[in-house]
């Protein structure tokens, strides 16, 4: 294998392990040191709003180049959410937790 190696870069399906499919733009990109896999979510959850989120290449167990077009078709049709609303009431509630006992806390001095 040569020393140069041609970096991939664009729309693809990308399969995790844990059977969760994501479609957008894919590009390589390096954070401290190591390399992952970004990808780029066109109008993600279709609230129009564009998301990026970055893979490590362990965690990825298949990458299937598709057409531009197919990938933002298909990016509406997978959830792509980096919080998903069953998170949501977990953290309101740890939320409330720490100010009930910071509450409590003040009121035994």
């Amino acid at each position: 294998m040569s020393e140069e190696q041609e970096k991939f870069e664009g729309w693809a399906k990308l399969e995790l392990l844990g059977h969760r499919v994501i479609y957008g733009r894919l590009s390589e990109q390096e954070i401290a040191g190591r390399g992952f896999i970004r990808v780029d979510v066109p109008g993600a959850n279709g609230n129009g709003d564009d998301l990026t989120q970055f893979y490590s290449p362990s965690a990825i167990y298949c990458i299937s180049p598709v057409s531009e077009d197919i990938g933002r078709k298909m990016s509406s049709q997978y959830g792509s959410a980096p919080v998903s609303p069953y998170e949501m009431p977990k953290l309101t509630d740890e939320r409330r937790s720490v100010r009930h006992e910071e509450e409590d806390e003040e009121g035994m001095f």
